[in-house]
């Protein structure tokens, strides 16, 4: 009789447990949220993985990057301040192989093709050689507006530049 008891009361305790796990809110299914690219959904929201973002982690998050932007540029050469300051226009695109990267140009040196690393709206510059001279810096994308400090040093030391953007995205037609 007593293992009779034992196996009773087990088997409730089960059923309740089981019973109580069932009926819990599920704010993920509830909504039929269906997070992408390797997100997972979480109280009812998508917890995306590094390099996508969205409401459904469908955004690469290099494409919030991709745009024109209206610039004051100031530069340092080697320590010494300029004259002037100029207005200048930097163009980012997203690189469409890599959601981590992108590519940006400035319209007064269009020469001069950088790669920059996007990690959430952190910029990183990552050292590279062109045209005889070695660049390397960071910024970051705050809303609409813009920042990067990059130095550009050449590959012989004698000139060394430092040049702060500062900006706002603006569309183009």
């Amino acid at each position: 009789m007593k293992i009779q008891s034992i196996f009773f009361n087990s088997l409730v305790i089960i059923a309740l447990a089981l019973g109580w796990q069932s009926c819990q809110y599920n704010a993920c299914k509830a909504r039929d949220i269906e997070c992408k690219n390797g997100g997972i959904c979480d109280l009812g929201e998508c917890v995306c993985i590094l390099g996508w973002e969205g409401d459904t982690c469908e955004i690469p998050v290099n494409k919030k990057f991709a745009s024109h932007y209206s610039m004051v540029r100031t530069e340092l050469i080697n320590s010494t301040p300029p004259a002037f300051d100029n207005d200048d226009t930097l163009v980012f695109t997203a690189n469409t192989l890599d959601r981590n990267k992108v590519n940006f140009f400035s319209i007064r040196d269009s020469v001069t093709k950088l790669e920059g690393h996007v990690r959430e709206n952190a910029l990183t510059i990552p050292e590279q050689v062109l045209a005889g001279y070695m660049y390397r810096g960071e910024g970051s994308l705050n809303g609409d507006k813009l920042t990067i400090t990059l130095k550009k040093t050449s590959t012989d030391n004698a000139f060394i530049s430092q040049i702060t953007w500062v900006g706002k995205q603006y569309e183009t037609f």
